[in-house]
């Protein structure tokens, strides 16, 4: 494979990634600090997972790890045409400095991905199934994120996390995101699950602060969801939780984050729920 055949391979993965996106390939923008021409690999823009968002990809076709200037370059690159996201993609990998550049970025406005070449196998496959009693679904893993299918926790039936981090690990830094479901037994409703989860969180953290709403989903027209977020100053993170009832059981997605990294990955939480799709045991995707 050459540089250009790498280039058109990934072009045609987030075409398929992103159906309801406009993907311009090789686009040239004017920037807005540099004031010069600025090409673009790939350019995405529309809804992506319910969300408008402007996406700049870039493909790097190396004989080297990609260094932490290659990071910091493409940094700028992103602020200097506008994008809300930037998506570094490279062949041979990352340095371990690069990667804490990546990920460790507080900048508000520029959220960054780095993506291993042989990661993409991920943007083709049919994502993860998880199931419950007579529930199902088929859960998603956001960009630069993997599903670990094990189940360690009678709460947890399959983990998301950032690419290259052990699942001891993600949990440990509060960079973690799982998901479950709940048959609806007993006449379960999500105000109920809420409130049955209520206890415990008191008895985990009594200083713990909590807020819920109800949220509008991109995907499924007809279902709302609810919002929940509680912080933990003692054990100092933050809880995310999103829960959808799809009328035989209650599926939810909780993303776990730090104090420093707050907020950093919601758009990962929001992608996870909007790309799950229901199901029963059977396969027989709910309509």
């Amino acid at each position: 494979m050459n540089w250009k055949n790498y280039e058109h391979y990934i072009y045609y993965t987030f075409k398929d990634k992103y159906p309801e996106s406009d993907i311009v390939f090789n686009k040239k923008i004017k920037g807005i600090i540099s004031g010069r021409s600025r090409q673009i690999d790939l350019f995405i823009e529309g809804a992506v997972a319910g969300e408008n968002m402007t996406i700049i990809v870039d493909c790097k076709y190396f004989d080297k790890k990609i260094d932490i200037k290659i990071v910091e370059s493409f940094l700028g690159f992103v602020k200097d045409v506008k994008g809300n996201k930037g998506i570094l993609i490279t062949n041979k990998g990352f340095t371990k400095s690069a990667y804490n550049r990546a990920y460790n970025d507080q900048n508000a406005d520029i959220k960054l991905e780095i993506i291993d070449f042989k990661q993409l196998y991920q943007f083709q496959g049919p994502g993860a199934i998880i199931h419950r009693g007579y529930g199902g679904a088929i859960i998603q893993a956001p960009d630069g994120w993997v599903i670990d299918g094990k189940q360690f926790d009678i709460n947890v039936l399959a983990t998301v996390l950032p690419y290259g981090l052990s699942l001891e690990r993600a949990y440990q830094i509060k960079e973690v995101l799982f998901c479950n479901i709940m048959p609806k037994e007993n006449d379960l409703t999500i105000d109920k699950l809420i409130e049955e989860q209520e206890e415990g969180r008191l008895e985990f953290d009594d200083q713990s602060t909590v807020n819920i709403k109800p949220i509008n989903l991109k995907r499924y027209d007809k279902l709302n969801g609810t919002y929940r977020e509680i912080f933990y100053p003692q054990a100092g993170y933050y809880d995310y939780t999103i829960f959808v009832d799809f009328g035989k059981f209650i599926f939810y997605a909780c993303l776990i984050e730090g104090i420093k990294i707050k907020g950093k990955h919601i758009d990962n939480l929001h992608y996870v729920v909007n790309s799950t799709l229901p199901m029963n045991v059977q396969g027989a995707i709910h309509k």
